[in-house]
This record gives structure tokens, C-alpha cells and sequence, in this order.
């Protein structure tokens, strides 16, 4: 089904389509195929109340998110939980830059007493408490 026809292409804010779900959810299921989205922009946006806007990604396979300029990652919290590894590559520099928190489940001192002994474990263990629970849901 194609619809659009009448629309102005040089109308900045034109909508050729809108599918609106007064109550209740809207589901798109392709059972046995792939659901493809294609545009020149595509932008989703939640808006729950009392900041509940949750946008989830689930997959039982990979989640790439690749870009032929930059991938950002903003929030007021930031947490990256590699169950099986966390590797960061670059052909370039890698820049780190903020605060050690001295007030969390891992401190300076036990985190340098740790790295010294080899302790990797302890390091690991305290920044998963740091970062709480993302399992799949």
C-alpha cells in the first residue's frame, strides 16, 4: 500500500501516514520475516509520565549500532555491563575523562591493592554493583 501522493515534498513537517493507537498498544509482528524501517531520518521519541519513557532493546542475538560518523551515548547515568567482556578498541586515542567515585563499593586504595595483587575479580565485582542489573527483560 502506497500513500503520500498528495503531499508537498517541500513541506518540512508533511505526513503522508499516521497510525494512531488512542488506547491500548500498537504492535507490528512479522511472525516468520524482518521488519525494515527505511527513511532519510528516523526518529523515536517516548514520553511516559514521571520519566517512565523507556526505550528497550531486546535481542536474543546482536544489537549493532554502527555509524559512518559517531555513536553517542548520553544519560544521566551510563552503565556498561559485559557479562563474558568489555573490549574497547581504537586505531586512535582512547580518552577517559571524570571523577573516581571514592564513595561506592570500590575505592582508590582497594582498586590499585587490587590491580597490584591481580585481583581483577574484586574490581569487577564492585563495578557490576555499580551499575545494577541489565539483563534481558
Amino acid at each position: 500500500e502506497v500513500s503520500g501522493y498528495n503531499v508537498d515534498p517541500t513541506s518540512k513537517d508533511s505526513i503522508g501516514r499516521s497510525i494512531i493507537a488512542k488506547n491500548g498498544d500498537l504492535v507490528l509482528n512479522a511472525e516468520r520475516g524482518t521488519i525494515h524501517l527505511r527513511a532519510k531520518n528516523i526518529h523515536i521519541e517516548t514520553s511516559g509520565p514521571d520519566k517512565e519513557g523507556n526505550f528497550l532493546l531486546t535481542s536474543n542475538g546482536h544489537i549493532i549500532l554502527a555509524s559512518t560518523q559517531e555513536v553517542r551515548l548520553a544519560g544521566t547515568r551510563v552503565c556498561v555491563n559485559g557479562t563474558a567482556g568489555v573490549n574497547i578498541v581504537s586505531g586512535n586515542f582512547l580518552n577517559l575523562m571524570g571523577h573516581m567515585n571514592v564513595k561506592g563499593p570500590i575505592t582508590t586504595l582497594s582498586s590499585i591493592q587490587s590491580l597490584i595483587d591481580g585481583n581483577w575479580t574484586s574490581i569487577l565485582e564492585g563495578l557490576s554493583k555499580t551499575c545494577g542489573k541489565t539483563e534481558v527483560v
